[in-house]
């Protein structure tokens, strides 16, 4: 939703409507490309996790976006930001996935308190 809320913006801004001011397109052009393909990967990473531990019964609900709109998110609804760095080449990653992250006490103690207190970003 933010990438659609900053392409429109840009785009406006590109035809001198919205904010006024004149909008230089290389200056912007590498931030739009960074926010699509950021949320692009945290799109990837949450289908990703879902089909290869979907079938579990409990799982964190990771936010599909990236990095820095969870972070924006978290900082403007005043709620801790949680971060799971994943890696698909270490040995353990699928034992931590399963008995760890996605332990019947972990995932719905974050998911429970996701509308209260946490941003789930992975």
């Amino acid at each position: 939703m933010w990438v659609v809320e900053g392409l429109l913006s840009y785009s406006l801004g590109m035809l001198g409507l919205g904010s006024g001011r004149v909008v230089d397109s290389s200056a912007t052009s590498p931030l739009i490309s960074s926010m699509s393909a950021a949320a692009t990967e945290g799109m990837e990473f949450v289908a990703a996790f879902e089909s290869e531990y979907g079938g579990l019964r409990t799982r964190p609900n990771f936010v599909a976006e990236g990095f820095m709109g969870a972070l924006l998110r978290s900082r403007h609804a005043y709620k801790l930001l949680f971060v799971y760095l994943h890696s698909p080449e270490h040995p353990d990653t699928p034992v931590f996935c399963e008995r760890t992250l996605c332990n019947e006490a972990l995932a719905p103690f974050v998911n429970e308190n996701f509308n209260e207190n946490f941003i789930v970003w992975g």
